[in-house]
């Protein structure tokens, strides 16, 4: 399960993050389709809203529809190429896919342009994973 939060513990929070607020606690509250209507009348506004889009590709995820999640998170990467959080999403949504090679080429593609001190945790969480996998190929190699 894909989880965001958007920090929000400001009182006079503008339209936009209200708007956030509201279609997250619809996530919370199981209501993904309504969330989602919230979130695209949002991006209509502001096409470009990260924290929008992520929520948006999350849901999308959690309710299984990877195809769409990809293309939110795809274009999330195109804004912004070397954001760990993009990348892991979409990593997780192609994984979930069972396009392993393609998982693995966004591993790839983010530890080549992402700043490896900004990214220290993300770059991490790919270390593990990789190594996980390589565990694997090995323990099927020899069983």
């Amino acid at each position: 399960m894909l989880i965001i939060t958007i920090n929000t513990g400001n009182h006079n929070l503008s339209d936009k993050e209200k708007r956030l607020e509201h279609a997250r606690s619809l996530v919370k509250a199981g209501k993904n389709e309504d969330a989602r209507m919230s979130l695209l009348e949002l991006l209509k506004e502001d096409p470009n809203n990260h924290a929008a889009l992520l929520m948006l590709g999350g849901s999308y995820f959690t309710d299984g529809k990877f195809s769409e999640a990809e293309m939110v998170f795809e274009r999330l990467i195109l804004m912004e190429p070397g954001e760990g959080q993009f990348s892991i999403a979409l990593f997780n949504t192609l994984w979930k896919s069972d396009r392993t090679e393609e998982a693995l080429e966004e591993i790839k593609r983010f530890m080549s342009t992402a700043d490896a001190a900004k990214e220290k945790e993300t770059f991490d969480q790919y270390m593990e994973i990789t190594n996980s996998i390589a565990d694997d190929l090995g323990e099927n190699d020899h069983g």
